[in-house]
Protein backbone atom coordinates (compact mmCIF):
# COMPACT_ATOMS: atom_id res chain seq x y z
CA UNK A 1 0.00 0.00 0.00
CA UNK A 2 1.08 3.67 -0.48
CA UNK A 3 0.52 5.72 2.10
CA UNK A 4 0.53 9.68 2.13
CA UNK A 5 1.07 9.91 5.70
CA UNK A 6 0.30 13.24 7.96
CA UNK A 7 1.57 14.74 11.17
CA UNK A 8 0.01 16.76 13.87
CA UNK A 9 -1.88 19.68 12.34
CA UNK A 10 -3.16 21.39 15.42
CA UNK A 11 -6.27 23.44 13.52
CA UNK A 12 -7.25 25.76 16.05
CA UNK A 13 -3.62 26.68 17.33
CA UNK A 14 -2.57 29.93 18.74
CA UNK A 15 -5.55 30.30 20.57
CA UNK A 16 -7.95 29.86 17.30
CA UNK A 17 -5.52 31.89 15.19
CA UNK A 18 -8.34 32.93 11.86
CA UNK A 19 -4.24 33.73 10.30
CA UNK A 20 -3.04 30.40 11.18
CA UNK A 21 -6.37 28.50 10.06
CA UNK A 22 -6.01 30.49 6.79
CA UNK A 23 -2.23 29.62 6.53
CA UNK A 24 -2.88 25.61 7.26
CA UNK A 25 -6.33 25.21 4.87
CA UNK A 26 -4.16 26.74 2.32
CA UNK A 27 -1.21 23.88 3.74
CA UNK A 28 -3.72 21.11 2.97
CA UNK A 29 -5.31 22.59 -0.45
CA UNK A 30 -1.80 23.97 -2.02
CA UNK A 31 0.73 20.97 -1.05
CA UNK A 32 -1.69 17.59 0.33
CA UNK A 33 -4.67 17.65 -1.84
CA UNK A 34 -2.44 17.69 -5.02
CA UNK A 35 -0.65 14.98 -3.91
CA UNK A 36 -3.79 12.26 -3.03
CA UNK A 37 -4.33 10.72 -6.24
CA UNK A 38 -1.32 9.03 -6.18
CA UNK A 39 -1.48 7.68 -2.92
CA UNK A 40 -3.67 4.44 -1.99
CA UNK A 41 -5.01 5.52 1.49
CA UNK A 42 -4.45 8.86 3.55
CA UNK A 43 -3.14 8.48 7.28
CA UNK A 44 -3.77 11.62 9.26
CA UNK A 45 -1.27 10.60 12.41
CA UNK A 46 -3.58 12.74 15.40
CA UNK A 47 -3.64 15.81 16.95
CA UNK A 48 -5.88 17.38 13.85
CA UNK A 49 -7.54 19.96 16.37
CA UNK A 50 -5.69 21.49 18.70
CA UNK A 51 -7.90 22.58 22.11
CA UNK A 52 -8.96 19.48 23.68
CA UNK A 53 -12.05 20.53 25.67
CA UNK A 54 -13.27 22.64 22.95
CA UNK A 55 -13.91 23.20 19.49
CA UNK A 56 -14.10 26.93 18.01
CA UNK A 57 -16.64 27.28 15.89
CA UNK A 58 -15.40 28.94 12.70
CA UNK A 59 -12.27 26.28 13.04
CA UNK A 60 -14.60 23.13 13.52
CA UNK A 61 -16.99 24.58 10.45
CA UNK A 62 -13.47 24.93 8.16
CA UNK A 63 -11.82 21.95 8.87
CA UNK A 64 -15.17 19.70 8.06
CA UNK A 65 -15.88 21.48 5.16
CA UNK A 66 -11.68 20.95 4.22
CA UNK A 67 -12.49 17.40 4.69
CA UNK A 68 -15.79 16.99 3.08
CA UNK A 69 -14.47 18.76 -0.03
CA UNK A 70 -11.42 16.11 0.01
CA UNK A 71 -13.07 13.25 0.66
CA UNK A 72 -15.71 14.11 -2.14
CA UNK A 73 -13.10 14.83 -4.40
CA UNK A 74 -11.50 11.35 -4.14
CA UNK A 75 -14.05 8.48 -3.50
CA UNK A 76 -11.86 5.94 -4.56
CA UNK A 77 -9.41 7.01 -1.91
CA UNK A 78 -9.43 5.64 1.71
CA UNK A 79 -8.89 7.92 4.44
CA UNK A 80 -7.95 7.59 8.44
CA UNK A 81 -7.73 9.52 11.10
CA UNK A 82 -5.82 8.43 14.43
CA UNK A 83 -7.09 10.00 16.96
CA UNK A 84 -4.29 11.45 19.18
CA UNK A 85 -4.21 13.29 22.86
CA UNK A 86 -5.58 17.00 21.70
CA UNK A 87 -8.42 15.53 20.12
CA UNK A 88 -10.03 13.76 23.44
CA UNK A 89 -11.45 16.02 26.39
CA UNK A 90 -9.45 14.45 28.77
CA UNK A 91 -6.25 12.18 29.12
CA UNK A 92 -8.67 10.56 31.61
CA UNK A 93 -9.15 7.07 29.70
CA UNK A 94 -12.36 7.30 31.08
CA UNK A 95 -13.44 10.17 29.11
CA UNK A 96 -12.57 8.34 25.55
CA UNK A 97 -15.78 8.85 24.19
CA UNK A 98 -15.73 12.98 24.73
CA UNK A 99 -13.79 13.27 21.50
CA UNK A 100 -13.56 16.28 18.42
CA UNK A 101 -14.37 13.74 15.82
CA UNK A 102 -17.39 12.78 17.43
CA UNK A 103 -18.44 16.59 17.98
CA UNK A 104 -16.98 17.61 14.64
CA UNK A 105 -17.78 14.87 11.89
CA UNK A 106 -20.97 12.84 13.51
CA UNK A 107 -22.58 10.03 12.64
CA UNK A 108 -24.23 11.59 9.54
CA UNK A 109 -21.41 12.43 8.36
CA UNK A 110 -19.60 9.04 8.23
CA UNK A 111 -22.45 7.41 7.00
CA UNK A 112 -21.97 9.58 3.82
CA UNK A 113 -18.77 9.53 3.36
CA UNK A 114 -17.82 5.83 3.81
CA UNK A 115 -14.03 6.77 2.63
CA UNK A 116 -13.14 8.03 6.14
CA UNK A 117 -12.84 5.60 9.17
CA UNK A 118 -11.65 7.28 12.44
CA UNK A 119 -9.58 5.09 14.76
CA UNK A 120 -10.62 7.18 18.16
CA UNK A 121 -12.28 4.59 20.38
CA UNK A 122 -10.86 1.22 18.63
CA UNK A 123 -8.28 0.22 16.56
CA UNK A 124 -8.51 -0.57 12.84
CA UNK A 125 -6.70 -3.60 11.15
CA UNK A 126 -6.67 -2.25 7.22
CA UNK A 127 -4.44 -4.71 4.72
CA UNK A 128 -1.80 -5.55 7.36
CA UNK A 129 -1.91 -1.93 9.21
CA UNK A 130 -2.62 -1.35 12.61
CA UNK A 131 -3.77 2.03 13.36
CA UNK A 132 -3.48 2.81 17.23
CA UNK A 133 -5.76 5.66 18.81
CA UNK A 134 -3.59 7.18 21.67
CA UNK A 135 -4.70 5.40 24.49
CA UNK A 136 -4.32 2.30 22.95
CA UNK A 137 -0.92 2.80 23.20
CA UNK A 138 -0.27 5.10 26.57
CA UNK A 139 -1.95 3.04 28.13
CA UNK A 140 0.11 -0.31 28.76
CA UNK A 141 -2.65 -2.62 29.75
CA UNK A 142 -4.49 -1.91 26.65
CA UNK A 143 -1.21 -2.01 24.44
CA UNK A 144 -0.51 -5.24 25.63
CA UNK A 145 -3.64 -6.65 25.42
CA UNK A 146 -4.21 -5.53 21.57
CA UNK A 147 -0.61 -6.58 20.55
CA UNK A 148 -1.67 -10.22 21.56
CA UNK A 149 -5.12 -9.66 19.53
CA UNK A 150 -3.78 -8.87 16.40
CA UNK A 151 -0.32 -10.89 16.22
CA UNK A 152 0.54 -12.28 13.22
CA UNK A 153 -1.48 -9.97 11.25
CA UNK A 154 0.29 -6.79 11.21
CA UNK A 155 3.49 -5.59 9.31
CA UNK A 156 2.32 -1.79 10.30
CA UNK A 157 2.05 0.50 13.11
CA UNK A 158 0.11 3.94 12.76
CA UNK A 159 -0.27 5.38 16.09
CA UNK A 160 0.48 8.75 18.15
CA UNK A 161 3.16 8.41 20.86
CA UNK A 162 6.44 8.98 21.86
CA UNK A 163 8.38 6.29 20.13
CA UNK A 164 11.36 7.45 22.16
CA UNK A 165 10.34 6.43 25.42
CA UNK A 166 8.93 2.65 24.57
CA UNK A 167 10.27 0.02 26.93
CA UNK A 168 11.95 -2.82 26.03
CA UNK A 169 9.13 -4.89 26.71
CA UNK A 170 6.74 -2.47 24.52
CA UNK A 171 9.04 -2.73 21.63
CA UNK A 172 9.00 -6.48 22.00
CA UNK A 173 5.51 -7.16 21.88
CA UNK A 174 5.12 -5.10 18.58
CA UNK A 175 7.58 -7.78 17.14
CA UNK A 176 8.92 -7.10 13.74
CA UNK A 177 6.79 -4.39 12.92
CA UNK A 178 7.20 -1.15 11.38
CA UNK A 179 6.00 1.59 13.75
CA UNK A 180 5.35 5.54 12.35
CA UNK A 181 3.73 7.69 14.90
CA UNK A 182 2.53 11.39 15.45
CA UNK A 183 2.15 13.26 18.47
CA UNK A 184 6.09 14.82 19.36
CA UNK A 185 6.50 17.39 16.94
CA UNK A 186 10.17 16.86 15.34
CA UNK A 187 11.53 13.70 13.88
CA UNK A 188 12.95 11.25 15.48
CA UNK A 189 14.33 7.84 14.79
CA UNK A 190 15.47 4.52 16.11
CA UNK A 191 16.25 2.99 12.80
CA UNK A 192 17.61 -0.57 14.60
CA UNK A 193 13.95 -0.99 16.51
CA UNK A 194 11.69 0.38 13.63
CA UNK A 195 10.39 3.29 15.10
CA UNK A 196 9.80 6.53 14.14
CA UNK A 197 8.11 9.62 15.19
CA UNK A 198 7.75 11.43 11.91
CA UNK A 199 6.98 15.26 13.61
CA UNK A 200 4.16 17.70 13.04
CA UNK A 201 3.33 18.53 9.67
CA UNK A 202 3.53 22.10 10.48
CA UNK A 203 6.00 24.11 12.46
CA UNK A 204 4.21 26.03 15.62
CA UNK A 205 6.75 27.68 17.50
CA UNK A 206 10.48 28.30 18.51
CA UNK A 207 11.04 24.83 19.35
CA UNK A 208 10.89 24.47 15.83
CA UNK A 209 13.47 26.74 15.38
CA UNK A 210 15.70 26.67 11.81
CA UNK A 211 14.30 23.20 11.06
CA UNK A 212 11.66 22.30 8.30
CA UNK A 213 8.40 20.07 8.68
CA UNK A 214 7.39 17.46 6.25
CA UNK A 215 4.67 15.12 5.00
CA UNK A 216 5.67 11.98 3.65
CA UNK A 217 4.89 9.11 1.07
CA UNK A 218 5.26 5.34 2.69
CA UNK A 219 5.04 2.79 0.47
CA UNK A 220 4.95 -1.03 2.14
CA UNK A 221 6.09 0.34 5.34
CA UNK A 222 9.08 2.42 4.01
CA UNK A 223 9.41 6.14 3.58
CA UNK A 224 10.30 6.90 -0.08
CA UNK A 225 9.67 10.25 -0.49
CA UNK A 226 9.30 13.54 1.89
CA UNK A 227 7.26 16.57 0.97
CA UNK A 228 8.68 20.18 3.02
CA UNK A 229 6.11 22.36 4.08
CA UNK A 230 6.46 25.73 2.56
CA UNK A 231 2.94 26.67 3.44
CA UNK A 232 2.81 27.65 6.71
CA UNK A 233 4.68 29.91 8.75
CA UNK A 234 8.41 29.13 9.30
CA UNK A 235 10.31 30.23 12.57
CA UNK A 236 13.99 31.91 12.06
CA UNK A 237 16.12 32.91 14.33
CA UNK A 238 19.08 34.90 13.17
CA UNK A 239 22.14 35.87 15.58
CA UNK A 240 24.43 39.70 15.70
CA UNK A 241 26.10 40.47 12.17
CA UNK A 242 23.97 37.72 10.53
CA UNK A 243 21.25 40.69 10.34
CA UNK A 244 23.31 42.32 7.62
CA UNK A 245 23.46 39.27 5.04
CA UNK A 246 19.45 38.38 4.85
CA UNK A 247 17.16 38.30 2.27
CA UNK A 248 13.75 38.21 1.65
CA UNK A 249 13.68 34.20 1.49
CA UNK A 250 14.91 34.22 4.51
CA UNK A 251 12.53 36.54 6.08
CA UNK A 252 9.33 36.03 4.28
CA UNK A 253 6.33 33.99 5.73
CA UNK A 254 8.46 33.78 8.81
CA UNK A 255 8.12 34.31 12.53
CA UNK A 256 11.99 35.35 13.37
CA UNK A 257 14.21 36.53 16.08
CA UNK A 258 17.22 38.65 15.47
CA UNK A 259 19.07 38.06 18.65
CA UNK A 260 21.54 40.75 19.51
CA UNK A 261 23.96 41.10 22.01
CA UNK A 262 24.09 43.81 24.75
CA UNK A 263 27.39 44.89 22.97
CA UNK A 264 25.74 45.13 19.34
CA UNK A 265 22.23 46.56 20.59
CA UNK A 266 23.17 50.15 20.53
CA UNK A 267 25.27 50.68 18.13
CA UNK A 268 24.18 52.88 15.41
CA UNK A 269 24.42 50.43 12.11
CA UNK A 270 22.52 47.32 13.82
CA UNK A 271 19.63 50.07 15.03
CA UNK A 272 19.06 51.69 11.04
CA UNK A 273 19.62 47.68 9.87
CA UNK A 274 16.51 46.53 12.26
CA UNK A 275 14.71 49.46 10.97
CA UNK A 276 15.36 48.70 7.69
CA UNK A 277 14.29 44.73 8.13
CA UNK A 278 10.89 45.82 10.30
CA UNK A 279 9.99 48.44 7.27
CA UNK A 280 10.65 46.31 4.69
CA UNK A 281 9.15 42.83 5.59
CA UNK A 282 5.90 44.70 7.36
CA UNK A 283 4.09 41.77 7.03
CA UNK A 284 6.42 39.34 8.61
CA UNK A 285 6.55 38.62 12.50
CA UNK A 286 10.23 40.23 13.45
CA UNK A 287 11.09 40.97 16.67
CA UNK A 288 14.78 41.84 18.52
CA UNK A 289 15.66 39.57 21.91
CA UNK A 290 19.02 40.61 23.71
CA UNK A 291 21.30 37.53 23.61
CA UNK A 292 23.89 37.12 25.95
CA UNK A 293 25.90 34.30 24.74
CA UNK A 294 27.03 34.10 21.09
CA UNK A 295 28.17 30.90 21.12
CA UNK A 296 24.54 29.24 21.75
CA UNK A 297 24.08 30.79 17.95
CA UNK A 298 23.72 28.45 15.86
CA UNK A 299 22.12 28.19 11.99
CA UNK A 300 23.79 25.32 10.98
CA UNK A 301 21.49 21.80 10.07
CA UNK A 302 19.10 19.90 12.40
CA UNK A 303 18.51 16.78 12.54
CA UNK A 304 15.51 14.95 10.02
CA UNK A 305 13.54 12.21 9.63
CA UNK A 306 16.81 10.48 7.79
CA UNK A 307 19.41 11.10 10.12
CA UNK A 308 20.60 8.16 12.09
CA UNK A 309 20.72 9.75 15.75
CA UNK A 310 23.63 7.74 16.80
CA UNK A 311 25.87 8.65 13.93
CA UNK A 312 24.20 12.47 14.36
CA UNK A 313 25.28 12.10 18.06
CA UNK A 314 29.27 10.67 17.25
CA UNK A 315 29.73 13.61 14.46
CA UNK A 316 28.58 16.39 17.13
CA UNK A 317 29.36 15.63 20.93
CA UNK A 318 31.83 17.13 22.42
CA UNK A 319 35.00 15.65 22.55
CA UNK A 320 35.30 15.40 26.44
CA UNK A 321 31.93 13.49 26.68
CA UNK A 322 32.72 11.33 24.05
CA UNK A 323 34.21 8.39 26.43
CA UNK A 324 31.18 8.78 28.37
CA UNK A 325 29.04 8.53 25.39
CA UNK A 326 30.59 4.72 23.90
CA UNK A 327 30.17 3.59 27.25
CA UNK A 328 26.42 4.36 27.34
CA UNK A 329 25.82 3.24 24.35
CA UNK A 330 27.78 -0.55 24.84
CA UNK A 331 25.63 -0.46 27.85
CA UNK A 332 22.23 -0.48 26.66
CA UNK A 333 23.15 -2.52 22.82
Amino acid sequence: MKDLVIGDLHFGIKTNSIAWLTKQIAFMEKQVMPLIHDHDRVIFLGDVFDIRYSINTQVGYEVKNMFRKILDSNPERQFYIIAGNHDYYSPMIEFEHYNAYELIFGEEFLKYHTNLHIAALLPILDNRTLMLPWYFTENDERYEATMKEYQGKFDLIYCHTECQHWSPEKIKLKGNAMVYAGHIHYPYVDKYNKLFNLGAACAFTFNDVNSSRYIYTIDDGIITEAYENITTPRFKRYYNDRIFTLTEDDLVNTSTQLCISPDNKNKAKYRERIKEIKSTYMDCDIKVVEWVDDQMGYDGPTANISTNIYEYIQQNIPSHLDNKFKKLTAKIS
